[in-house]
């Protein structure tokens, strides 16, 4: 499928995620609710992986160039943030801990869950 139809696919899900933000959950930021939508939509198969596949990998591919305009706004924005430079790298650490931690314990819970099915089942695998 051409990159460009597979890109307006996932830009209707990003709008689709922007405007049921803007008009009935303020609360949750547009983009949580685009990937939430679509996943949705590929957990139960109301969009097939191949209709985005293309596009999905280009964009993985090419994540760092995203990037790029975070870091430069970080760096020109670094005068302002100099003298909190210390409690923001704290915030980052102690923040990338927990979420290494949870994701771990997260990823054992469900593993352990996979087992007690499999082995319910009759599968020792």
């Amino acid at each position: 499928m051409p990159y460009l139809l597979e890109l307006a696919i996932i830009l209707m899900f990003c709008l689709a995620g922007n405007f049921i933000s803007s008009w009935w959950l303020p609360f949750i930021p547009g983009n949580i609710l685009s990937m939430l939508l679509l996943f949705f939509f590929l957990a139960f198969r109301l969009l097939k992986i191949e209709r985005i596949q293309n596009i999905a990998w280009f964009l993985l591919r090419n994540m760092p160039f995203f990037f790029i305009a975070v870091t430069t706004g970080i760096v020109e924005t670094y005068a302002i943030v100099s003298s909190q430079i210390l409690d923001l790298l704290l915030i980052a650490v102690i923040s990338t801990i927990i979420t290494l931690a949870v994701t771990g314990w997260t990823t054992q819970f469900i593993v352990g869950l996979q087992a007690k099915r499999r082995i319910k089942r009759g599968n020792s695998i």
